[in-house]
């Protein structure tokens, strides 16, 4: 017999993803999870706004020679620009690929990975706000800093640079949130990968199968006609 399909809602009629007779239950959960994802969308959409005006505002103010010589406030708008960076492109990211995240292939393995704190879908999905939120902490230590570390006849008009040693220090910081959040970028591709290829193999089973159907259906009317 031929596929049926469901046409209130255009999903196979199955009772689990792939197979015939689709409960209430799980055109509920789709509507739901695809109703969560829209809603993302249109938060990563603002978090990109906000995070572009925030790297211009970054960048113009290491563009002042007194703030860009001082080592903590260079040390922390370069952290600042560096999770402002990253969220940016997350955000990017989940906004081309929302095609997948809306896939209900790979839904129910992530609602399981709730106990995950490292790694799970959920982290993966508040990364620009978190990220976003780290920048702005950042931004606004810069800025205090710039405060406390200016302005006076006791501070110096051009802040000294740091020994070799001592410059150690604030590289690394800068260097351990950008790896970090390129490991992070990894960990994205890596997982919308494993959920474009599970879309793709299960919409090539579900055509092979209306394929046989198809093809079943046709050798059973042969039949009947002789």
């Amino acid at each position: 017999m031929a596929s049926v399909r469901h046409h209130d809602h255009g999903l196979p009629l199955s009772e689990t993803w792939t197979v015939e007779d689709v409960g209430p239950a799980l055109i509920s959960f789709k509507n739901s999870w695809e109703l969560f994802i829209e809603s993302l969308l249109r938060e990563w959409k603002t978090l990109n706004i906000v995070s572009a005006l925030l790297l211009s505002a970054i960048l113009s103010m290491l563009q002042n020679q007194e703030m860009a010589y001082d080592p903590s406030v260079r040390t922390l708008a370069l952290v600042s620009l560096t999770c402002a960076l990253m969220s940016l492109i997350y955000g990017c990211m989940y906004i081309i690929q929302s095609t997948i995240l809306k896939s209900m292939y790979k839904t129910t393995s992530w609602v399981q990975e709730t106990q995950r704190t490292l790694w799970s879908t959920w982290v993966m999905l508040a990364l620009p706000g978190v990220w976003l939120a780290w920048s702005m902490i950042f931004f606004i230590a810069s800025i205090l800093a710039f405060v406390w570390r200016s302005g006076s006849t006791a501070d110096p008009s051009t802040p000294s640079s740091l020994g070799p040693d001592a410059a150690i220090g604030p590289r690394v910081l800068v260097s351990v949130f950008f790896i970090l959040g390129t490991a992070y970028v990894g960990a994205i591709v890596k997982t919308l990968q494993e959920c474009g290829r599970m879309n793709d193999a299960t919409g090539e089973t579900e055509m092979a199968r209306e394929t046989r159907d198809d093809i079943g259906d046709g050798r059973d009317g042969g039949g009947e006609g002789a």
